[in-house]
């Protein structure tokens, strides 16, 4: 069986996703398989199946119209690998990234996720994102984190990138993956209530901030959009790791940051305001 799926979603992109798969094929790590799930318009898919056609281990779906979401479902779908890593088309790795993730998976065979860290480019200049861990944390090339510590960091914000993580293709963990965008952050939430996660602490992707990227969208709302909120208020409430209290206050804070999102204000000023909830939700669970 092969060890890894690599799925990447794309849609009318065509220079962009040559470098994230040409980041694949010079992974020091060769055990793979590359699902494109490929929603362009016909005379761009069919110059993306003619350019993959002399690889073996690349396999290009034409995908549903209907977004990126839906795409990563088809692919996951699709997926004959032991572990399942999603790129996005605009993303790309370092050349040790598999064979970091497949050695994280050995070593703590018992999480369903791995995930590394990243490095945003915009305009040329690169910035590496912290993890909201002290940096006596991370002392090793593999860490675990506990759940209870992953799910208290998550409910505060995302922090992992859909291109950072890995995750085993199994129907339980498989099951898990949402339908709905914003998918990595609604993933990782739903996998902290029930497994430990492994952390590989080096920056091993690269993630394009560009005008077409979601980074670069008003409308998600730095990612507290009301679906997300509406998720997390789910999550909180049906796990056994908050104290009443503690879901009694976050219950407070996710309401206030919904009415925020419905009050017709300046995107400014719903800005401001879901970061002050925010500020008192990280006051809450420390």
């Amino acid at each position: 069986m092969t060890r890894f799926s690599v799925v990447i979603p794309n849609r009318g992109r065509e220079d962009l996703l040559y470098k994230a798969i040409e980041s694949v094929l010079q992974q020091s790590f060769s055990d793979y398989e590359i699902v494109i799930v490929d929603d362009s318009i016909d005379t761009i898919h069919r110059k993306i199946v003619d350019k993959m056609r002399p690889y073996s281990n690349i396999r290009v779906i034409k995908g549903p119209s209907s977004g990126s979401a839906n795409a990563r479902l088809v692919g996951i779908k699709e997926s004959e690998g032991e572990i399942i890593a999603l790129l996005d088309s605009d993303d790309r790795w370092h050349p040790n990234k598999l064979l970091l993730h497949s050695n994280c998976h050995e070593k703590l065979s018992d999480v369903d996720v791995c995930f590394d860290q990243l490095i945003e480019e915009k305009d040329g200049k690169s910035k590496k994102i912290l993890l909201p861990f002290d940096r006596e944390f991370i002392s090793g090339q593999y860490e675990r984190v506990d759940k209870v510590i992953m799910f208290r960091k998550l409910v505060q914000e995302n922090f992992i990138h859909m291109s950072c993580g890995s995750f085993k293709n199994n129907g339980k963990t498989v099951e898990l993956f949402p339908i709905n965008e914003p998918q990595d952050y609604l993933f990782w939430l739903r996998i902290s209530t029930r497994s430990d996660f492994g952390l590989v602490s080096s920056y091993e992707t690269v993630k394009l901030i560009h005008t077409d990227s979601r980074g670069n969208r008003r409308k998600i709302l730095l990612e507290e959009n009301l679906l997300i909120q509406k998720e997390k208020l789910k999550v909180v409430l049906k796990n056994r790791l908050l104290s009443t209290k503690e879901k009694t206050k976050y219950f407070l804070y996710a309401i206030l940051s919904m009415l925020a999102l419905h009050i017709i204000l300046p995107f400014w000023i719903k800005k401001r305001i879901i970061r002050k909830n925010k500020l008192l939700l990280f006051r809450m669970l420390e």
